[in-house]
């Protein structure tokens, strides 16, 4: 299956005041040592989803560091249209460099 590929998940995944998204299992932090977000957007397919996308630096001993994409995808249920404005609004203020369209 192709990394690149968002799965589904909860939107409870993803809390606005959290530091990062658990999905598929795993928790990923917005801003950490090695990963980073580098953009968040609305798919508005059905369902509707939230695309997060980082990028993890791994450290390469014998030459240039590797950059690995992460993409994850949380779907969001009817009501939660406010959740998702106030997301953009935290996303926006805590990754300055990352591409937020949630709006």
């Amino acid at each position: 299956m192709d990394d690149l590929v968002p799965q589904p998940a909860l939107f409870h995944a993803v809390h606005p005041s959290g530091e990062g998204v658990f999905c598929n299992g795993v928790y990923t932090t917005w801003l950490g040592v090695s990963v980073y977000l580098t953009s968040a957007s609305l798919d508005q397919n059905p369902p509707r989803s939230l695309c997060f996308r980082f990028e993890k630096y791994v450290p390469n001993p014998h030459g240039p560091n590797q950059i690995l994409p992460i993409c994850q995808g949380v779907h969001i249920p009817p009501g939660c249209e406010s959740d998702v404005a106030h997301l953009h609004q935290e996303l926006t203020a805590r990754c300055p460099k990352a591409r937020i369209a949630l709006s």
